[in-house]
């Protein structure tokens, strides 16, 4: 069952109509019930819910729509390039992974039971959403007004499910990688993407970021509105900000370290291949040219020509990297992690302070 059809169009309808379910409710119940008056702990203070229902919601969509295409381009590239070598029982041994991978992305009954389960403990959800905005602990005392029963038993229960959606589905693609990893892999140590070849399968990552910033702009509105309302500063998040990141890049890198060990056997054996042939040809080169003093033609010869094409190579294979990722794509995951901090940051650092230094730099100030 798609949520996302893979049409542009369908994610922004579709991010309308979970806000229409989720947050206008919320919204006309709290307004009708008069828990929207900003000294209470009420509709309006809670960050939280605003960026789980209004921002998170939608970013998933992206998500899916993102990863969902990026898979598929992937998947025909590292068809098409013909990398996992044909096997006696199956001409093309990527079918039967992806044959599987389709049959649990479509399965209806795992989205049940995540429904049900999201469903099934609200009350335990409910409860694990930290001390602010309408479902804190200073709210759970007060009768369940139809806005915060509308947040605990739907809205909230309906964000968790995408969440947990999202992940499944990650999980999905970590497996197929997983599979890849166990093909007999037909990598290449000159390749240019100084990978082997499969530099291309950390591209469905970028689609995973989105999921990751959704889920740290989440996290950063729960410490924003105790920044806000309970005076803590924002240095306190620093530790687990620095967990997020780590879980971050491992949740997003971690299935491509599967291929770490074909990639080293690749570089090695290239190494020494490739050293093999340097030494073959740079040893008659240099009796041809060198040690025979006759360098009569040598402007007309591809001699020199192929030595440093040969010299080129060697580089490209000393250079291969040992996993399918860049560092460009960390940084990439960092700050889309990062981005949903910056207000904390700016807040703590005082938006007139940091204008005012700003602009005092750039009208020369500092100078003797």
């Amino acid at each position: 069952m798609k949520i996302v059809r893979g049409d542009h169009r369908d994610v922004i309808r579709q991010s309308l109509l979970f806000v229409a379910i989720t947050w206008v409710p919320i919204a006309a119940l709290a307004i009708v019930n008069g828990h929207v008056r900003p000294e209470e702990n009420s509709f309006l203070r809670d960050l939280s819910l605003h960026v789980r229902l209004l921002i998170a919601i939608p970013l998933f969509f992206v998500a899916e729509d993102a990863l969902d295409r990026l898979c598929n381009r992937t998947i025909a590239t590292f068809s098409a390039s013909r990398l996992a070598r044909a096997t006696e029982s199956d001409l093309d041994p990527v079918v039967p992974t992806l044959r599987r991978a389709t049959r649990w992305r479509d399965a209806a009954a795992v989205e049940g039971l995540l429904l049900l389960i999201v469903f099934g403990f609200a009350i335990g959800l409910w409860r694990a959403t930290g001390r602010t905005g309408m479902l804190s602990e200073a709210t759970a005392a007060m009768a369940l007004s139809p806005a915060r029963a509308w947040y605990g038993f739907v809205a909230l229960p309906l964000f968790n499910f995408l969440f947990l959606r999202a992940l499944y589905h990650w999980a999905i693609w970590s497996g197929i990688l997983l599979k890849f990893s166990r093909l007999d892999l037909g990598t290449t140590p000159t390749h240019p993407d100084n990978a082997g070849g499969l530099e291309h399968l950390a591209e469905p990552t970028l689609g995973f970021t989105f999921f990751l910033m959704a889920t740290s702009a989440v996290i950063a509105s729960v410490w924003g509105s105790q920044v806000l309302h309970e005076g803590v500063s924002a240095k306190t998040y620093l530790d687990q900000f620095a967990t997020l990141v780590i879980l971050g890049e491992i949740l997003a890198f971690a299935p491509l370290l599967a291929f770490s060990s074909g990639l080293l056997h690749t570089r090695i054996k290239g190494l020494l291949e490739y050293g093999r042939l340097a030494l073959t040809y740079t040893r008659a080169f240099h009796s041809r040219w060198i040690e025979s003093g006759n360098t009569e033609g040598l402007l007309g010869s591809s001699d020199i020509q192929s030595l440093a094409d040969l010299s080129n190579s060697f580089e490209v294979v000393k250079k291969m990297r040992v996993v399918p990722f860049t560092p460009r794509q960390t940084i990439v995951v960092f700050a889309a992690i990062a981005l949903p901090m910056v207000p904390l940051v700016l807040n703590e650092i005082g938006i007139d302070k940091l204008l005012e230094g700003v602009g005092h730099a750039l009208l020369g100030g500092g100078l003797p």
